[in-house]
């Protein structure tokens, strides 16, 4: 099994400073400056078009703030680019005008965590007791990073194969879950699937129908961690399913995990 770390920098301002400011701010109110950029140079090699985050965009992240009783802040604003938008009109978008008091910042690329797994990669990064004082403008940066697990099916090019020639004769289904959610491949379905929290390991079941349309084998499970270690929020895993007698060793160094199944 192979750990892949798939790493993106977006930065959105938040220092803990503050810099005394002429400003109509009224009395008891501050204002919160939020500045944003992307890194999107990958130190790890990209190695398949799904692991390729370069089409992020910092303006499309979500921007939530909450107050110290947890209560989320209206900016009338949903997204970074929403808040640029407004300033650029002279409606206030930045700074954020707010009470005095500490907040927490939260800069993500969803809001919707559905059920455990996504579609999408999920990044996110928060930064807690962010001070507003009086006519004062604090700066803040959040620094998103990869926080979920991919996992991505690929055929090896043998099992393509079989199932170009004989399409009624070769299929698969395969189940991944990390105890809490899943995600279902099949040849209708190879979006990656990204699940949003940790876990002890990852578990794939797998049934394929070989050289039958009628035959499925039995269903096989596999259990997946990295060198022994848990699967963690930032890694990348490629599962590789294979049908021969032997399975295919090409880029074996590139894969998580092989499975093969024998006729």
């Amino acid at each position: 099994m192979k750990k892949i770390w798939i790493y993106l920098v977006m930065s959105l301002g938040l220092a803990a400073c503050s810099n005394e400011v002429d400003s109509p701010f009224a009395e008891g109110m501050g204002g919160l400056r939020l500045t944003a950029k992307m890194d999107t140079e990958i130190t790890i090699p990209v190695i398949t078009k799904s692991a390729d985050f370069s089409d992020l965009r910092v303006e499309d992240l979500f921007i939530r703030i909450y107050d110290e009783s947890g209560a989320l802040v209206n900016t009338g604003a949903e997204t970074y680019g929403d808040l640029l938008e407004q300033d650029e009109e002279g409606e206030g978008g930045l700074p954020i005008v707010l009470p005095l008091g500490s907040y927490t910042v939260k800069a993500s690329t969803s809001t919707k965590e559905a059920d455990g797994v996504m579609a999408t990669p999920y990044f996110a990064a928060t930064q807690e007791n962010v001070i507003v004082e009086e006519k004062r403008i604090s700066t803040a940066v959040l620094r998103c990073t990869l926080q979920s697990i991919g996992v991505e099916l690929q055929l090896s090019e043998r099992f393509k194969a079989k199932m170009e020639e004989e399409p009624n004769n070769y299929s698969y289904e395969v189940t991944v879950t990390n105890g809490k959610a899943k995600w279902e491949f099949s040849p209708e379905q190879m979006t990656v699937g990204y699940f949003i929290e940790p876990c002890d390991e990852l578990v794939a079941t797998v049934r394929v129908r070989l050289g039958s349309s009628n035959e499925w084998y039995p269903i096989r499970t596999y259990r997946i961690k990295n060198d022994g270690q848990a699967p963690r929020l930032g890694e990348y895993y490629i599962i590789t399913l294979d049908a021969g007698e032997e399975p295919e060793t090409n880029e074996a160094s590139l894969r998580a995990v092989q499975i093969n199944h024998e006729r």
